[in-house]
C-alpha cells in the first residue's frame, strides 16, 4: 500500500514522523530545497510523479530504489494531477457566442487539439511490438 503526498506540508510531516519515504508516491511537488533531506531519507519504493528535484541528486535517488517520472511541461494538461480537472478549469476562457471559443480558448479545447494531433503517431505500432 502506498501513501500519496500531494503538498509540501504533508511531505514535511511524513518525513518528520518517519524519516523515510518508502512506499510513498509524491505528486507535483517542488522538492529542490529538500535535497539534504532526500539524501538522508530511505527512498526504496518511492515514486516521484512530476516533482521538481535538484538534478544533482537524481542518480542517487534512482540508485537507492526511487522511481522518478519527470514533469512534462510541453503537454497542455498535467498527467500527474492528484484529481480530475473541474468543469470550471476545463472551460476557463470560454466566451459564449464566439463560435470557436470552446476549441480556441479553453483548456479542454487545447487538450482535444493535442489528442487529435498525436493520436495517429506513425510509430505507435512499433512500441506495441516490444
Amino acid at each position: 500500500m502506498y501513501t500519496e503526498i500531494h503538498d509540501l506540508d504533508q511531505f514535511r510531516a511524513h518525513l518528520d514522523a518517519r524519516h523515510s519515504l518508502q512506499n510513498v508516491v509524491c505528486q507535483n511537488l517542488d522538492l529542490r530545497t529538500f535535497s539534504a533531506l532526500l539524501r538522508a531519507a530511505a527512498v526504496e519504493g518511492t515514486i516521484f510523479l512530476g516533482c521538481n528535484i535538484d538534478g544533482s541528486i537524481l542518480a542517487d535517488l534512482s540508485d537507492r530504489g526511487a522511481v522518478i517520472f519527470p514533469a512534462l511541461p510541453a503537454l497542455p494538461y498535467q498527467p500527474y494531477r492528484a484529481g480530475l480537472y473541474t468543469p470550471q478549469e476545463l472551460l476557463q476562457g470560454f466566451v459564449a457566442g464566439k463560435g470557436d471559443s470552446y476549441f480556441a480558448d479553453t483548456l479542454d479545447g487545447a487538450i482535444y487539439r493535442h489528442y487529435i494531433r498525436y493520436r495517429q503517431t506513425k510509430h505507435r505500432h512499433h512500441y506495441w511490438k516490444r
